[in-house]
C-alpha cells in the first residue's frame, strides 16, 4: 500500500510567487548621500537592520529547506509515488523575476544617473564661477580669500564579501551618490517592501502547514495500523518532528513580528527621506538667494571700480594742469630775470650819463676857480654837506652794527635750528628703526598666523593657547606704546620748529626795515635753506607717518586675524574672547583717534606755515623795491652834491640847465623804474594768483586722494563681504551635504 498525503496534495513551489533569493536579489533603498549626518545614520541603521533581517530569513529558510529535504527522504521510504517539483519550472520563474527586476532597476539607475550628472554640471559651473571671482579679487590687489576644495569624483565601491548583491549595492550607492527621490520610486519601494514579507510568510506558512499535515498523517497512520508495529526510532523521530513543528511555529511568529517591525522602520525611513528632500529644496532656495546677493555685490564692485577709474582720470587731468601751471611759473620767472637784466642795463646807462656830467662839471670848475666868492660859498656848502655826510656815515655805522648784531643772533638761531635738525634726524632714524622692528614683528606675526592656519588645516582643529594670546597682546601693546611715544616726540619737535620759524620770520620782518641788502640777502638765503630743510623734514615726517600707518594697518590686520582665530577657536571650543584682547583693541582705537588728531593739527600747522611763507615773500618783494628806490635817491643826492660844489656864478644858468636836463633824465629813469616796478608788481600778483591756483589744485588732488582712499576702503569692505558670503555659502553647502549623508 502506497502512502499518500491527505487530500492527494503534495508539497509544491508555486512559480507565480517570488522566491526569497529573487526578492532579496536587490534592494530599493535610496542611494543618494555621500557624507555623514543625522539622516544618514538613521538610514544606515535601517540598512543594517534590513541586512540582519534578510540574513535571519535566509538562515530560517535554509533550515526549513533542509528539514523539507529530510521529510522528502522519509516520504520516499513510505511512498514512491510522491510527485517531485519541477526544477525547470522553478528556474524559468526565477529567471523571469530576475529579468523583470533587472529592467526596472536599470531604468531607475538611468534616471538617477541623469539627475546626478545634472547636479554635477551645476556644481561644476558654480565652482568655476567662484574661481573666476577669486582671480578677479586677487587681480584687484586685495587679499586672497582662499581656494575652495576641488569637486570629489564619484567612484564605484566593490561589494564586500559576505553581503548579498542588493545590500552591497545599497551600501555602495549610499556612500558615493547624491540623488533625488521621486514619488513613483517611493511607491514602488513601498509595494516591494510589502511584497517581500507577504511572499516569505506565505511560503513559510505553506511549508509549516505541509509539515503539520505530514506529521499528523504519520501519527494517524501509526495509530490506525497498530499491527504494523512501527520502529521505535520512527516513533521517536515523529515525536521529535512534533517538537520541531512547535518550534517552527514559534519561529514563524517571530519572523512575522520582525517583518512587521521591518515594515514600520521602512516607513520611518521613507518619512525621513521625504524630510531630507524638503530640506534639500530649502537649501537650494537659499543658494539661489545667495547667488542673487553675490551678483548684486559684484555689480556694486564694478560700479566702484568705474568710479575709481574716473577719479584716476580726473587726477591725471589735474596733474597735467598743475604741470602747465608750473611751466607758466617758470616762464614768468625767466621773464622777471630778463626784466631785471634790462633794468641793470638802464642803470649802467644812467651811470655813464652821470660820469659825463661829472666831467663837464670838472671843466666848469676849472673855469670857475677865479671867482673866490663863489668858492667860499661853495666851501660853506661843502662843509655843511660834509657835516651832513658825517652824520649819515654815523647813522650807517650804527645801523651796520645793529645789522651785525642781528646777523649774529640769526647765526646763533640758525645753529640752534641745525642742532634741532640733527636731533630731528636722529629721532627720524630711531623711528625708522622702530618702524622696521614693527614691520619685522608684523612679518613674524603673519608667519605665525600662516603656520597656525596650516596646522589648523592639517588637524582640522584650531587650538590657540592663552599664553600665546597674552604674548601677542603684550607685544602689540608695547609696539603701540612705543609708536605713541614717537608720535608725541615728533609733535613736540614739530611745534618747537614752528615756534622757532615764527621767531625767525618776526626777526626778518624787523630786518625788512633796514637798508643793508647784502645781509638781508644772506639771511633770506639762510632762511630759504632752512625752509627747504624743514620741508625735507616734513616730507620725511610724512613718509614716516605713511610707514607708520602701513605698520598700523598690518598690526590691525594681524589683530583682526588673531581676533578671527580667537573667534573660530571660541566657536569650536565654546570659549569667549578674553578681556585683555578687548582692552588692546580699545587702546588701538584710542591711538588711531590720537593719530588722526595729530595729522589734523599737522595739516593746520602746514597751512599756517604756508601763509607765513607767503607773507615773508611779500616782505622780501617790498624790501627789494624800497632798496631800489633808496639807491636811486642816493644817486640823485650825489648828483646834487657834485652840482652844488661845481656851481659858478657865471655858469650857474648852464649848470642849472644841465641839472634840469639831468633831472629830466632822472624823471624819465624814475618813470621807467616805476613802470618796471609796476610790471614786477603785476608779475608778482600773477605769480601769487598762480600759487593760489596751485594750492587749490593741491587741495583738489588731496580731496581726490581721500576719495580714492575711501573708494579703496569701500572696495575692501565689499571684498570682505564677498569673502564672508562665500564662507557662509561654503558653510551652508557643508551643512546641506551633512544633512544627506550616511555614517
Amino acid at each position: 500500500m502506497r502512502p499518500d498525503f491527505p487530500g492527494g496534495k503534495a508539497l509544491k513551489v508555486h512559480p507565480g510567487k517570488p522566491s526569497l533569493s529573487a526578492t532579496m536579489q536587490k534592494s530599493k533603498i535610496p542611494t543618494n548621500i555621500n557624507q555623514p549626518g543625522r539622516a544618514g545614520l538613521l538610514q544606515t541603521d535601517s540598512v543594517d537592520q534590513l541586512t540582519a533581517d534578510s540574513r535571519n530569513t535566509n538562515a530560517n529558510l535554509t533550515t526549513v529547506k533542509r528539514r523539507l529535504r529530510s521529510h522528502s527522504a522519509f516520504n520516499e521510504n513510505f511512498a514512491k509515488s510522491r510527485s517531485q517539483p519541477s526544477t525547470a519550472a522553478i528556474s524559468v520563474a526565477q529567471k523571469r523575476l530576475l529579468e523583470n527586476d533587472y529592467t526596472t532597476k536599470k531604468k531607475k539607475y538611468a534616471i538617477l544617473r541623469k539627475e546626478l550628472v545634472d547636479k554635477q554640471k551645476i556644481t561644476q559651473e558654480l565652482y568655476e564661477s567662484i574661481n573666476r571671482l577669486r582671480e578677479k579679487v586677487i587681480s584687484l590687489g586685495s587679499k586672497d580669500p582662499g581656494k575652495i576644495e576641488e569637486l570629489p569624483q564619484v567612484n564605484q565601491v566593490p561589494a564586500k564579501k559576505g553581503q548579498t548583491p542588493g545590500i552591497s549595492e545599497n551600501v555602495e550607492n549610499c556612500q558615493n551618490r547624491v540623488e533625488i527621490l521621486t514619488q513613483e520610486f517611493i511607491k514602488d519601494l513601498e509595494t516591494s517592501f510589502q511584497q517581500i514579507p507577504e511572499s516569505l510568510l506565505s511560503i513559510c506558512q505553506e511549508a509549516l502547514a505541509k509539515r503539520t499535515e505530514i506529521i499528523s498523517w504519520l501519527t494517524d497512520f501509526g495509530q490506525e495500523n497498530t499491527e504494523l508495529n512501527l520502529d521505535p526510532e520512527i516513533a521517536k523521530q515523529l515525536s521529535q518532528y512534533k517538537l520541531e513543528n512547535a518550534e517552527l511555529e514559534l519561529r514563524y511568529e517571530e519572523v512575522k513580528r520582525s517583518q512587521n517591525e521591518f515594515a514600520s522602520r521602512t516607513k520611518v525611513l521613507l518619512s525621513e527621506i521625504e524630510r531630507l528632500k524638503n530640506q534639500d529644496r530649502l537649501t537650494q532656495d537659499q543658494l539661489k538667494v545667495l547667488r542673487l546677493k553675490m551678483d548684486e555685490i559684484m555689480a556694486e564692485l564694478l560700479e566702484e571700480r568705474e568710479r575709481s577709474n574716473q577719479v584716476k582720470e580726473k587726477k591725471t587731468n589735474m596733474e597735467t594742469q598743475l604741470q602747465k601751471a608750473k611751466n607758466r611759473i617758470k616762464e614768468l620767472e625767466v621773464q622777471v630775470t630778463s626784466n631785471e637784466n634790462h633794468l641793470s642795463q638802464l642803470q649802467n646807462q644812467t651811470r655813464q650819463k652821470e660820469t659825463g656830467n661829472e666831467q663837464r662839471a670838472r671843466e666848469m670848475q676849472r673855469s670857475l676857480k677865479s671867482s673866490d666868492g663863489l668858492v667860499a660859498q661853495l666851501e660853506k656848502q661843502r662843509e655843511s654837506l660834509e657835516s651832513r655826510l658825517i652824520e649819515l656815515k654815523k647813522d650807517i655805522d650804527n645801523k651796520q652794527a645793529e645789522i651785525n648784531e642781528m646777523a649774529e643772533k640769526f647765526e646763533q638761531k640758525i645753529d640752534n635750528v641745525n642742532k634741532d635738525l640733527d636731533e630731528q634726524k636722529k629721532l627720524q632714524q630711531e623711528t625708522e628703526v622702530a618702524l622696521n622692528e614693527a614691520q619685522e614683528r608684523c612679518r613674524q606675526l603673519e608667519k605665525k598666523y600662516e603656520e597656525m592656519c596650516e596646522l589648523a588645516k592639517k588637524s582640522k582643529e584650531l587650538n590657540v593657547s592663552d599664553g600665546e594670546h597674552k604674548e601677542n597682546e603684550t607685544r602689540l601693546r608695547n609696539e603701540l606704546e612705543s609708536l605713541r611715544g614717537t608720535l608725541t616726540e615728533k609733535d613736540e619737535k614739530l611745534e618747537r620748529l614752528n615756534r622757532e620759524k615764527e621767531e625767525i620770520i618776526a626777526v626778518m620782518h624787523q630786518a625788512a626795515n633796514e637798508d643793508n641788502e647784502a645781509t638781508r640777502e644772506k639771511l633770506t638765503a639762510k632762511l630759504a635753506m632752512k625752509t627747504n630743510e624743514l620741508q625735507a623734514l616734513r616730507a620725511e615726517n610724512a613718509a614716516l607717518r605713511r610707514r607708520q600707518e602701513l605698520v598700523q594697518e598690518r598690526n590691525s590686520g594681524s589683530i583682526n586675524q588673531m581676533a578671527e582665530v580667537n573667534r573660530k577657536s571660541s566657536h569650536e571650543n565654546g570659549k569667549a574672547l578674553s578681556n585683555q584682547t578687548m582692552e588692546v583693541q580699545q587702546q588701538i582705537a584710542d591711538l588711531r583717534n590720537a593719530l588722526s588728531e595729530t595729522v589734523r593739527k599737522n595739516g593746520e600747522l602746514q597751512k599756517v606755515l604756508a601763509k607765513k611763507e607767503i607773507e615773508l615773500e611779500k616782505r622780501d618783494k617790498d624790501l627789494k623795491e624800497q632798496s631800489k628806490i633808496l639807491r636811486v635817491r642816493d644817486e640823485v643826492i650825489g648828483l646834487i652834491k657834485g652840482a652844488d660844489q661845481r656851481s659858478n656864478g657865471n655858469n650857474i644858468n648852464e649848470l642849472r640847465d644841465v641839472l634840469d636836463g639831468n633831472n629830466r633824465d632822472m624823471a624819465q629813469v624814475n618813470k621807467q623804474i616805476a613802470a618796471k616796478a609796476e610790471q614786477l608788481r603785476e608779475l608778482f600778483s600773477t605769480l601769487e594768483y598762480k600759487q593760489m591756483q596751485i594750492r587749490q589744485l593741491e587741495t583738489m588732488v588731496r580731496q581726490m586722494d581721500e576719495q580714492q582712499e575711501r573708494a579703496q576702503a569701500q572696495r575692501t569692505r565689499l571684498e570682505n563681504r564677498i569673502a564672508q558670503l562665500e564662507l557662509a555659502l561654503m558653510g551652508r553647502n557643508k551643512e546641506r551635504s551633512k544633512g544627506f549623508s550616511f555614517a
